[in-house]
């Protein structure tokens, strides 16, 4: 049901005029290579449009030459004034290309991430939020996927959806 139910918001998104979408995904170098399907469909539907990722820091190298972002920003994972400062410099030049749509492929395991997505997703204020409503954490997201801890679904499949 929640594929369904995201195909229906996809074209109801993409009736509006979308020019730039926000791929986040800060996750771990094996999710971002299950991520490939999802960005490559992404590109298929919107292949005129701007991609640009978010992603962690050290998974840069996997997705430099990835064909279906056009540009790539990159968070710290490391906790230091430096790697705050940062990462602040990052989400505030992201807030100033005003993206149309900001889609959170990973899900939401903890309220710690629930916390830490919610306040990025705040500072960049995407127009629209799309996101796993991992055992209704995403109640924050424009449009929900549902998802649950308890899924049978390879996290490609959910990525996807």
């Amino acid at each position: 049901m929640g594929f369904i139910y995201f195909r229906i918001m996809v074209q109801e998104i993409s009736i509006k005029k979308i020019d730039n979408i926000l791929v986040i995904l800060l996750a771990g170098l094996g999710d971002c290579v299950m991520a490939s399907p999802a960005l490559r469909a992404l590109k298929n539907k919107f292949p005129d449009k701007e991609i640009t990722i978010l992603i962690l820091a050290q998974n840069w190298e996997l997705l430099q030459n990835c064909a279906y972002v056009n540009e790539i920003f990159v968070l710290e994972k490391v906790f230091s004034f430096k790697a705050v400062f940062k990462n602040f410099i990052t989400i505030f030049k992201l807030r100033k290309r005003n993206f149309d749509v900001a889609i959170n492929l990973y899900s939401l395991y903890s309220f710690l991430g629930v916390f830490k997505i919610l306040c990025m997703l705040f500072l960049i204020r995407p127009k629209k939020t799309i996101g796993r409503n991992t055992d209704g954490k995403g109640f924050f997201y424009d449009f929900k996927i549902e998802d649950s801890m308890n899924f049978k679904k390879h996290q490609v499949e959910c990525m996807l959806d």
